[in-house]
This record gives structure tokens, sequence and C-alpha cells, in this order.
């Protein structure tokens, strides 16, 4: 080679959609640069010498050093290679894919894990001496170093300073690194490894060409927005004031007939609104855990009981919070009791608090606190005012009125603070203001084109259980982008090798998905149409055939129908829906989806119908029927078709990205 820094030349960089959109009309013109000396014949007769003199210099292991040659034998066999071959490509640019179909010959082999690892350790540490010859002969030469040589071939023509705001690099720094030099702070690795991200290139693809060893860590692409929500949210959550009552505490005695009577089909004696039941989930998201009995019925989840028991719980808390915090100051054996709801007292100053507490906002938190307080002490049928007795586990001060009264006060109370704030009612969580910069743009897709690449870019080498996570969740988003259900949907997906789970392959070799009504959460509404027969998009079904064949096995503890499986953790216990999948989906969006600070499932529903709203001229019904919701909803925030026809016209309309994925 008249100029070895040609071989660092990365292969399959990604262009970012942000530069793809901006891109220079004018082409500038090449620099012809100037090419160093002939250098000595870099064969692997010499490489293994001059390691041979390195180890005898540092008096290293000659064990080590003869291990090491048989391994770069072994490898250099597998290529078809002499020791006098000149060193190429495969130690350089190829390096990567050489020696993962090397790991896999040996595996197909039948060579034990010990063994592959060790080959594959040893064969390292001869790209690792091959790059410090490079990067002498490039020092000796004046000539281009290896990185400066990478970096310039995934720069591309694209202008720096572009490129330096779009992936969240020091202008300087970069500007300074394409034209020789090198980064000598380590607390520049992270800046190297988001343009490593940027560029959609595996990780380390640019820093190890530094012979630089980096901390693990989670990068980003780009530069993510911050969120105010997000940040009030990490504040909050630090001032801990929520009530958990104790196991012999009498509110839980209380909180178990409430849901019973809240999801009997008759609630006896009492009376309920019509609207007023609450449904049981046919499957159990969580298990029954000691510390969530208020979401439990006999072990039957009940998922509304969670949404009123966030607001009975923050109330009695911040009743016996000291008064210092702004608290009331109760003891926590005084509003062991649900008749606190029917008392008016302090209702409008725990809503100053809350609205202090979030920086003079008032959001629908509260407005679900009002319509709690409303729904136990309306006349006649709310479950408090049916019930006197409660009167007497309120303190003696609340004795004396009338019990018809005190829950009339408390009725006209919640119904005024409603009325009052609903003019001061603020959307404090907006759920497409991580994604909105994605939204906007035309076609939505290509910023998910960019993250698979990426994600594919990032494969764990040597198999094990980080390369089958890497599958699993390669297989999941795709799945959220094809069919964007629910999470509950999602984690809840059954497959079974007879075909007959939710997830089955047809005859013709592709893959749908089919679920009943019942495990919907809009079951009373969209849902109960008809049942949920949708096709999977192909560009994801390669992806769920692999992780199902190959990975899935591998994250089984005991037997499971469950698709989705979290990594095996402490002595095998039975599989349960995964509860870690939005904080996985959190991660992975984070990490490889461009500016994104992190989203979790729920937020591809609405990528995915802007998308298809967009590509197909506003075709609310077909977006509709994708999502299984209401048109009006999907119209609200963001179709009469199958399911089949709504996915056809996403592959048509979404052709092309669905393709490039």
């Amino acid at each position: 080679m008249s100029d070895i820094t040609s071989g660092y030349a990365l292969r399959g960089v990604l262009e970012p959609l942000s530069l793809k959109a901006s891109q220079d009309s004018e082409i500038a013109s090449r620099r012809v640069r100037r090419r160093g000396l002939e250098p000595t014949k870099r064969t692997y007769t010499a490489l293994i010498e001059r390691e041979e003199k390195r180890a005898a210099y540092e008096s290293s292991s000659k064990q080590t050093l003869i291990n090491r040659k048989t391994s770069l034998r072994a490898f250099l066999a597998f290529l078809r290679l002499e020791e006098s071959d000149v060193v190429g490509q495969e130690m350089r640019a190829d390096f990567e894919e050489k020696l993962e179909a090397f790991r896999q010959s040996m595996a197909a082999e039948g060579r034990s894990k010990s063994v592959v690892i060790t080959y594959t350790s040893a064969v390292r540490h001869w790209r690792r001496a091959v790059l410090a010859w490079d990067c002498e002969y490039a020092a000796s030469t004046d000539s281009v170093q290896p990185f400066t040589a990478a970096l310039r071939s995934a720069m591309g023509k694209h202008p720096v300073r572009r490129v330096a705001e779009q992936a969240g690099v020091p202008f300087d720094a970069l500007y300074g690194w394409t034209k020789g030099k090198m980064p000598k702070r380590r607390t520049l690795l992270p800046a190297i490894h988001r343009l490593e991200y940027f560029f959609g290139l595996k990780r380390g693809a640019l820093v190890d060409l530094l012979q630089a060893k980096t901390p693990a860590g989670e990068q980003q692409v780009g530069q993510a927005q911050r969120l105010p929500y997000r940040d009030r949210l990490r504040r909050t959550s630090s001032d801990f004031y929520v009530l958990h009552p104790k196991e012999t505490s009498p509110i839980r005695t209380q909180w178990a007939a409430f849901m019973d009577y809240k999801t009997a089909v008759r609630p006896g004696r009492l009376k309920r609104t019509r609207r007023g039941q609450w449904t049981i989930a046919t499957r159990n998201m969580r298990p029954g855990r000691p510390g969530q009995w208020w979401r439990l019925l006999r072990g039957q989840e009940v998922p509304t009981a969670h949404v009123a028991w966030s607001q009975v719980s923050a109330y009695l808390g911040w009743l016996c919070m000291d008064p210092a915090r702004g608290g009331v100051g109760l003891t926590e054996d005084d509003v062991q009791t649900l008749a606190w709801l029917a008392v008016p007292d302090h209702m409008e100053r725990y809503v100053k608090w809350r609205q202090e507490r979030a920086d003079g906002d008032v959001s629908g938190f509260m407005f679900t606190y009002f319509a709690l307080v409303a729904s136990l002490t309306r006349p006649g049928e709310g479950y408090l005012r049916q019930q006197e007795q409660f009167q007497e586990t309120l303190p003696q001060a609340y004795r004396a009125q009338p019990w018809d009264d005190l829950c009339h006060s408390a009725f006209e109370m919640s119904n005024d603070l409603r009325r009052h704030y609903d003019k001061e009612r603020v959307v404090s969580r907006d759920p497409f203001a991580p994604i909105q910069h994605i939204l906007d743009m035309e076609r939505p897709l290509d910023a998910v084109v960019d993250m698979f690449a990426r994600m594919k870019a990032d494969r764990p080498v040597g198999g094990g259980m980080p390369e089958a996570i890497w599958a699993r969740d390669i297989a999941l988003l795709k799945l959220l982008i094809s069919n964007p259900l629910r999470r509950k949907n999602v984690a809840q997906l059954t497959w079974k090798a007879d075909n007959t789970g939710e997830l089955y392959q047809r005859a013709d070799s592709s893959w749908w998905i089919r679920i009943e009504s019942k495990h919907f959460k809009n079951a009373r509404g969209a849902a109960r149409d008809q049942k949920y027969d949708s096709p999977v998009q192909q560009m994801a079904w390669k992806d769920l055939e692999r992780y199902l064949k190959d990975f899935r096995p591998m994250l089984i503890t005991s037997p499971t129908e469950y698709v989705f499986l979290p990594s095996p953790k402490g002595e095998p216990q039975p599989h349960r829906p995964w509860e870690e999948l939005a904080e996985r989906v959190f991660s992975n969006t984070k990490r490889y989806l461009w500016r994104c600070p992190g989203i979790g499932p729920h937020a591809f529903r609405h990528l995915v119908a802007t998308a298809l709203l967009k590509a197909s001229g506003n075709d609310f019904k077909t977006a509709a029927m994708l999502l299984n919701d209401r048109m009006s909803t999907v119209e609200k925030y963001y179709g009469r078709v199958t399911h089949g026809d709504a996915a056809a016209k996403m592959a048509e309309v979404l052709k092309e990205s669905l393709e490039r994925m």
C-alpha cells in the first residue's frame, strides 16, 4: 500500500436525515493529498517479528505470544491468506466483518464457547498491533492518521459546522480533528461516540482508532431537547409524601370493600351510576407484590384502581405531612380512612399547595381528584354518601354535623373548585413533545430508519446474552412500528409453536397478530366493533423469526407463551408480562433515535399515525383502524375499513421507508 491510511475509510456510513435534508447545492472541490513515502513491505511476517521484539523488550509471557500467533494463523487460514501476504483491509476497515465471520465459523465447527472467546480476543490484539504500526508510520511520514482518515470518510462533503450542530459535538474540536489534530483529552471521547451514533457506525468505530479504552455509557444521537415536565418530575419525585398504609390498617379493609363495590355486576344494597363500574383485567400485568395491594382484588388486577388510589394516597399523605412542608400535620393513625374525602375543610388548601408545587400549573391530576371526590359524595349514588358509618372513623370534631350535609359540602366544594380552576388548566405533559421535531418532518419514519441503522451497527460481537437482548429489542421496536399497539397488548402478546398464539404465521409465510377485543383497553369502545386481526409489515418478518428461533430460547427460564421476555435475573421464576418493556423502549430510543430524550411504546402510536396521515392526505379512517381506536380520537389528537386494508394502505404509502428498514 502506498498510503496505509486509505485502509481506514469507513464502510456503511449512514447519511443522517438531518444532513440529507440540508445538502449544499454546491459540491466542494476535492483536495489532492500528498501521498506518503512507499513503506517497507508490511506483511504478516513483519508484523509477527515486530510483536516478538516488543514481547522480548517488555518481558511478556512467551506462552501468551505463542497463543496469539496460533490464533492469528487460524484467522489467516480462514481468510485463505499466508504470513507472507501484505496486511490489508481485513485488519482495518473490514476487520469487524471478517472477525464475526471467523467467530461464526468456529462456532459452526463445534468449538467451545471459551475457545471462541479466546481466539477472537487474541485476533483483536493483532488488530491493535496493526493500528499502532499504522499510527507510527503516519507520524514518521507526516501523513494522515487512521482516526483522521476514518473521520473524513464519514464526514464526506458535509460542512463541519452542520455536522457539529446536528451531532452535538463542539465545532472547534470537530474542525481540528478533520484537519489532522488528535483528541488528547478523555473528556472528548463521549463527543466522538456521539459522532459514531450520528453516522450509524458501530460503537468504537472511531474511538478504537485512538487506541483508547473508553468507559461504557449511554450515548445520544444529536442534542436532545430538555423537557420542563421531566425536570419538574425529577424534582417533585424527591419530595416524597404519599401515604403507605400498614398491612393492618383499616383503610385497607375499606379499599377492598370499595373495589368490590366498583367491580361487582350488582353492588348489593348500594347504588352506583351506570358508568361507575370498574373492569377487572383479563390478564395481570404485574405480580401480586405486597406494595401493590391496592391494585389487586383477590389476585386479579383492576387497572382503574391505580388512578383512584394515587389520588387517595396523595391526599391522605398530604394531610399527615409536616406543616413546615405545607401539610396539615395530622398523625398517620388519624388519616387511615376514606372518610376524609368527604371533609371539605382542607380541599382548597390542598389544591393551592399542589399548584405551588407544580410551578403555578393546575394539571389534569387535580381534575381527576375533583372528579373522584364528586363521585364519592354525589347525591343518591355516591359511595361515601350511602354509608353513614364512615363518619365514626373521623376525629370527634367531624361527628356532630350530619353525614349527608358533610358529604354535600364536599360535593359542592369539588364542583366549585373544578369550575374555578378550569380556566387555569394546563397540559403538564405533552406526549408529542419528545418527538415533535420528528413529527414535523415531511416523512417522520425516516428518523426511525436512522434509528434501526444505528442499532444494527451496534450489534454485540461474540454472541451470548447481549446479542439476544439486541435481537429482542430490534424485533420489539419493529413490531411497534408495524403494529402500533398499546404497551399492555405488546407485553401480553403470545406465541405458540403450534401457531395458535396471538402472533402467528400464515401459509404464505406472512406474520399476523390477532387479539380478542376483551384484551384491549377500549374493549367497550372501538375495540368492541371487530376482532383485531392484522398483518405484521414484511420489514419485521426476518427480525421476528430470528428472535423467536435463535434468541428467545436463551431468555426463557420457565415455560411461557409470551413473545417478549426480559433478560434472566437471579433464580428462575415463572414468566409474566414484561414489566420493563417501556423502560427498554425508552433507553433504546434515547440512545439511537435522533435528538430524542427517550419515549415509551405509546409514543409510537403518535409517530406512526402522523406519518400515515401525512403520506395519505389525512386518511383518518385508515389511521384509526391501524391504531384500533375511534376516528374521533385520532382526529382530536394528531379509520370503516378492515385491519388488513389499513395495513395494506400503510405498506403502500410508506413503502420506501419500510423497505429501507
